[in-house]
């Protein structure tokens, strides 16, 4: 699959990135990037919405790479669980992945139903990023 090269460079402490990449049927890559800073209060932080393309063709692959949010200058670890929602139905798990040492990961799922698509993406940290997508 070709990547477009679109990550944004996050310093300072208590920011992380997350990059969407939708590979359609036609082998084109769609890309973008969402960036927020982690919330200092209590409580947990609003959902993240996830940018980009809000279109994707049926069959395509949606992946999801990026990194989890840092305090006092170290990666969060843990596992990064995306879940999902076709049509309305119930949530179920569509990928789940374990960080390496620097915080990183990567998800990819198969776009295999046509309709619309919510997907929450759980941080290890607790933090939440939501997309809702349209396949066709």
């Amino acid at each position: 699959m070709t990547r477009v090269g679109c990550c944004s460079k996050n310093s300072g402490v208590g920011r992380r990135r997350i990059r969407l990449t939708v590979a359609a049927a036609a082998g084109a890559t769609l890309c973008a990037v969402a960036s927020a800073p982690l919330a200092a209060a209590a409580g947990p932080p609003p959902p993240i919405l996830i940018g980009g393309p809000s279109l994707a063709a049926f069959g395509s692959t949606y992946t999801l790479t990026g990194e989890s949010g840092t305090l006092d200058g170290r990666h969060f670890t843990g596992t990064v669980v995306v879940r999902g929602s076709w049509n309305g139905g119930r949530w179920t798990t569509l990928a789940r992945r374990h960080t390496d040492a620097l915080g990183e990961y990567r998800l990819t799922i198969v776009l295999n139903r046509h309709g619309t698509l919510r997907l929450r993406v759980l941080m290890p940290h607790g933090e939440l990023a939501t997309k809702t997508l349209h396949v066709s």
